[in-house]
């Protein structure tokens, strides 16, 4: 067992070993490390140990290891008592973050938050209690328990006013205003959103968080067809999510929306322009590919290309909600053309020659 002395040189072992890919020696050092205790004098052993831990969550991420996570999270409660409230609070997000990227189930991430909101609760640890149940209202969101969701969020907000805790305001109106907006609330999501940026601006606001506002300011604009006003909030979201360096999937998602909203400008140089730009180049993929079709299609007003393109990348985009919902609509938008296009030379038409110059099978009498 280690003691607080020799945690700084143990954790320049373990360190190394790990640069050097031994990575089971090190994750050996590493748990010595964790489970060494540490007094709140101690700077260097905090410090040594607080790494360990950041590490060893990194490695059994890497090796998809959830149930290990977890108990690297009850094992560490004791550290807390030493750490200031906002070192605690990183230390959970990023856990729990590595608990979901190891392929936790959302049950078993429902279940080890409500365990740590019942030990802080018996520990008075309010602050960390707090941000563990907004924590616990987004795995609900995630389930696509928005009910339950809300009801957490609600009980954190009483007290958060409360206590005038504009930090945790800004994180939890955001999430609310998710949560309505995928309820189709939009009026409540927005009112949520204009309080989450309202708390923003009263304190220094992190530059995660501000990506976050300017993501969801965006996605409420597009919803309203304000097209332009939201690629001026998605861009300062991507570059915002692009400047932070390990939240690739969330500039994916705001360049995602950005693409989208220059082609329902219908602005093709300008939306040339964008993807050609270096920051944006090194985003490759299916999604980026199909989205450069859509694009063509949708000046083109080709429903044929458009709808083959959507069939043929639908596992590239099917995890994106809210792009799914512009494109369908969009989709609607060009058949809609396509059809005015096609009856409007005629007096009288029959459906089964509209269908054929659609391309869709003859209809039933129920469906014309």
């Amino acid at each position: 067992m280690l003691d607080a002395s020799n945690l700084e040189a143990a954790w320049e072992q373990a360190d190394e070993l790990y640069q050097n890919g031994n990575r089971s020696e090190a994750q050996e050092i590493l748990q010595q490390i964790v489970d060494a205790t540490v007094e709140a004098e101690s700077h260097e052993g905090i410090r040594s140990k607080e790494q360990a831990i950041y590490r060893l969550g990194e490695i059994h991420c890497a090796l998809k290891q959830p149930h290990q996570l977890v108990q690297l999270l009850r094992s560490i409660r004791s550290f807390f008592g030493v750490l200031p409230k906002a070192k605690t609070t990183k230390i959970v997000r990023r856990l729990f973050d590595n608990i979901l990227s190891a392929g936790a189930t959302p049950e078993e991430q429902k279940s080890i938050c409500e365990e740590m909101i019942a030990w802080a609760k018996e520990e008075k640890r309010t602050f960390l209690r707090h941000r563990l149940e907004h924590r616990l209202a987004q795995i609900n969101f995630d389930k696509g328990d928005c009910l339950d969701s809300l009801a957490t969020i609600a009980a954190i907000l009483k007290e958060a006013r409360r206590l005038d805790d504009k930090s945790l305001l800004v994180d939890v109106h955001l999430l609310e205003s998710r949560v309505y907006y995928t309820i189709k609330n939009l009026s409540k999501a927005r009112a949520a959103l204009v309080a989450a940026r309202t708390n923003a601006n009263a304190i220094y606001c992190p530059p995660l968080a501000q990506a976050e506002i300017d993501m969801q300011s965006g996605i409420l604009h597009a919803e309203e067809k304000d097209y332009k006003t939201a690629f001026s909030y998605l861009y300062e979201a991507f570059e915002g999510f692009h400047q932070l360096g390990d939240h690739a999937k969330h500039a994916r998602r705001a360049l995602r929306y950005m693409i989208l909203e220059k082609i329902l400008c219908e602005v093709p140089d300008e939306l040339k322009t964008v993807l050609q730009t270096k920051s944006v180049l090194d985003y490759r993929g299916g999604d980026m590919d199909a989205l450069r079709g859509v694009a063509v299609a949708f000046q083109e007003k080709d429903t044929h290309t458009f709808n083959g393109l959507l069939a043929k990348h639908r596992a590239d985009l099917q995890d994106d909600a809210v792009l799914l919902s512009h494109l369908e609509e969009m989709k609607d938008t060009l058949t809609e053309k396509h059809l005015l296009r096609v009856i409007e030379p005629y007096n009288r038409v029959q459906i089964a020659f509209i269908a054929n110059c659609l391309l869709y099978t003859s209809p039933s009498p129920r469906d014309s």
